[in-house]
C-alpha cells in the first residue's frame, strides 16, 4: 500500500532568463515539497538556492538529484547527495563549456549524463563517478543534414535525449530532427551517431517519453503542435516516425506543447499544452503507437512548463511557471483528470521529480 505523504523536488528560475523565456525568473532554487493522497494538498517543506534549477533528475536508490544551472552565460550540471527524507546535502558540480544547459539524462549504467543546451546550440557528455558530474567528455554540434535533409538555414537547438539500452536518442528543436547515437563507453568520444529522422519542417521536438514494450518514442512537437510517434528498431540503429498527431488542447490559443509522459499502467499519454493552457490526452489504439485524441483539461493557471504523474498514478502535478504555482489533479481509474482545487505557491517552478 502506498504511502500517504509524498515528497518531491521542484525546480525553477530563480534568475531572470530571456533567453529561456523566463524573463521574470525569481524563484527560491530547488523546493521540497510532499502531496497528501487524502485530498491532493501539497505542503512546501524546504528550499535550497541554486541559479537556475531548471531542469532536475533524481534517483532515490544513488541517493542524488541532478539539476543543470540554466543560466544565460555559462553553466554547470550539478550533482546533490539527498537524505533519506528529500534534504539536499553535499553538492559537486562541473561547467559544462557550453551556455544554458536545459536539460539533463543521466544513464547510470554507461556511466555518463548528456546535457542539452538549446541557447547553447549543443550537446554535452559528462562523465560520473559513483553518481556525481566528474568532467566533460565530448562536446557535440548536431548535423546540418539530418538523414540528408538540408537544415543548414536553421539553427541547432538541443532539447532533451534519453538512453535506450546502448543507445542515445536526441531532440534537436531547432533543425526539426531526432538523432541516434551509440554509446561506446571505452571510446574518447563515447556517442557516435549512426542515424538520423528529419521530421517535417516547423515541427520542434523538445521532450521524448519511451514505451519499452512497443519501442515507441512519443515525441512533444513544441513548435507545430502535436505528438510524433516514432519506432526505435534497436537491433538495426534505425528510427521510423509512424505518425504525427496534432494537440491543440481546448482550442484556446497556439498550442506550445512541453512536457509529454506515458500512464505506467494505462495506454495513455499525456501531453502539456502552453499557451492554450491544458493537459490533453491521448490514447494508444494499436501496438504501431497510434494515438487517437481522448481529453483536455484547464490546469487552473498558466504556463504549464511541466507535469508529474505519481508512481501509484492517482494524481499528477503541474508546474504552472507563470502563475507561480503547482496544481494537483486526481486519477480516476481510467486515467481521466480531475482538478482536487489543491495548490501550491511556487515561483516560476519548471519540474517536478517525486523522492
Amino acid at each position: 500500500m502506498a504511502e500517504r505523504a509524498l515528497r518531491m523536488h521542484i525546480g525553477s528560475y530563480s534568475l531572470p532568463s530571456p533567453w529561456a523565456a523566463a524573463p521574470d525568473g525569481h524563484g527560491a532554487g530547488i523546493v521540497l515539497a510532499e502531496l497528501d493522497r487524502a485530498d491532493g494538498s501539497l505542503t512546501l517543506l524546504d528550499a535550497r538556492h541554486d541559479d537556475d534549477p531548471a531542469y532536475i533528475l533524481s534517483d532515490r536508490n544513488a541517493g542524488i538529484l541532478w539539476t543543470t544551472s540554466e543560466v544565460e552565460h555559462g553553466g554547470e550540471l550539478v550533482g546533490y547527495r539527498v537524505a533519506s527524507d528529500g534534504v539536499l546535502g553535499e553538492a559537486s558540480r562541473v561547467e559544462t563549456g557550453v551556455d544554458a544547459p536545459c536539460h539533463v539524462h543521466v544513464d547510470l549504467s554507461h556511466g555518463i549524463a548528456i546535457t542539452a543546451h538549446y541557447q547553447g546550440r549543443r550537446f554535452c557528455v559528462i562523465s560520473l563517478a559513483d553518481g556525481m558530474p566528474e568532467h566533460v567528455l565530448q562536446v557535440i554540434d548536431p548535423p546540418q543534414w539530418p538523414a540528408g535533409v538540408d537544415r543548414r538555414a536553421a539553427r541547432p537547438r538541443p532539447h532533451s535525449s534519453l538512453s535506450v539500452g546502448d543507445l542515445v536518442v536526441a531532440a534537436d528543436c531547432g533543425r526539426d530532427a531526432l538523432l541516434l547515437y551509440a554509446i561506446d563507453r571505452a571510446a574518447e568520444t563515447p556517442l557516435r551517431l549512426v542515424d538520423s529522422l528529419a521530421l517535417p519542417e516547423g515541427t520542434g521536438p523538445r521532450h521524448l517519453a519511451f514505451d519499452g514494450e512497443r519501442k515507441l518514442i512519443f515525441v512533444s512537437n513544441q513548435n507545430r503542435a502535436g505528438i510524433s510517434v516514432v519506432f526505435i528498431d534497436e537491433a538495426a540503429r534505425r528510427l521510423e516516425l509512424r505518425q504525427i498527431i496534432a494537440s491543440p488542447g481546448l482550442g484556446r490559443g497556439d498550442s506550445l506543447p512541453s512536457e509529454i509522459a506515458l500512464h505506467p499502467e494505462l495506454d495513455l499519454v499525456y501531453i502539456a499544452n502552453r499557451r492554450d493552457e491544458s493537459i490533453s490526452s491521448f490514447e494508444i489504439v494499436s501496438d504501431a503507437g497510434e494515438l487517437a485524441p481522448r481529453a483536455s483539461v484547464d490546469v487552473h493557471g498558466a504556463w504549464p512548463r511541466h507535469f508529474r504523474i505519481t508512481p501509484e498514478a492517482d494524481f499528477l502535478l503541474v508546474a504552472n511557471q507563470n502563475s507561480d504555482q503547482v496544481v494537483s489533479f486526481s486519477i480516476d481509474g481510467d486515467g481521466g483528470l480531475e482538478w482536487t482545487g489543491r495548490s501550491l505557491d511556487v515561483a516560476t517552478p519548471t519540474m517536478i521529480r517525486y523522492w
